[in-house]
This record gives C-alpha cells, sequence and structure tokens, in this order.
C-alpha cells in the first residue's frame, strides 16, 4: 500500500512537474524495491548493487535540494560499500568488465556533488546509474 501510495504521489508530482517531489517519491519507492528485495532475493550481490543504486539516486535528491553535504556525506558512504563488495569474489566473476568503471563514475559522481552545479551533478548521475 505504502509503494502505491508513492507511485500515485510520483505521478502527481511528475504531473505537476515538481522535481524534487517527484525525486523524492522515487528514492522512497526504489527504497521500497531494495527492502523487498532484501526479503526475498538470495542473490547478495544484486541486493549490494541495489543499494549502492539507491543511495546514488537519494544523492541525487538530496543535491537537488541543495543539500550538497549530506549528499556528499552518503556518497562516501556508498563508495566505501562499493569497495568492499569489489573484493567479493563472485561479484568480481560477475562484473569483472565494468567494475571499476562503476567505482570512478562512483567518484566522479561525488566530484560533481562538491562542484555543487545540478547540471554536472545531473548528468554524472545519469552515467552512473546506467552502468550500475
Amino acid at each position: 500500500l505504502a509503494y502505491s501510495d508513492d507511485l500515485n504521489n510520483l505521478l502527481l508530482s511528475m504531473a505537476n512537474e515538481d522535481e524534487i517531489v517527484m525525486l523524492e517519491k522515487l528514492n522512497s519507492m526504489y527504497e521500497k524495491i531494495v527492502s523487498f528485495r532484501e526479503t526475498y532475493s538470495e542473490d547478495k550481490n544484486l541486493i549490494e548493487k541495489n543499494k549502492i543504486k539507491s543511495q546514488v539516486l537519494k544523492s541525487y535528491y538530496l543535491s537537488n535540494k541543495e543539500d550538497y553535504e549530506t549528499a556528499k556525506s552518503d556518497l562516501d558512504g556508498t563508495i566505501e560499500k562499493y569497495k568492499e563488495l569489489m573484493k567479493d569474489e563472485d561479484y568480481k566473476k560477475e562484473n569483472s568488465y565494468n567494475m571499476n568503471k562503476i567505482y570512478i563514475l562512483l567518484q566522479e559522481y561525488k566530484n560533481s556533488i562538491s562542484i555543487g552545479n545540478l547540471d554536472l551533478i545531473k548528468m554524472k548521475f545519469i552515467l552512473t546509474v546506467e552502468d550500475l
């Protein structure tokens, strides 16, 4: 039910062209997806990748609210989680082709948040999420 409410609010915010509310609801929905996967999936690498993607989305939402320090701090934690994931042998086998690329994209995304230019942040966000 909470997911449905978030979806309805997301659609309304899109219709009203309210980007901040849209990102807030999208973030909330994605957090629920991660929670669902944690409960019902046994693929720990997929769960961890979804958590990382959720944190990247959250940092984008925070950046759009101009809360750059929190966004950057959250992303620091996300990068640390990703560094731990990179050590996992199963993850290495499945993702060796773009593992380092994702790490670099996360760093570049964090740097764009430090600069505080929303257009740059948006571009780096898109590039990062596409590879996750």
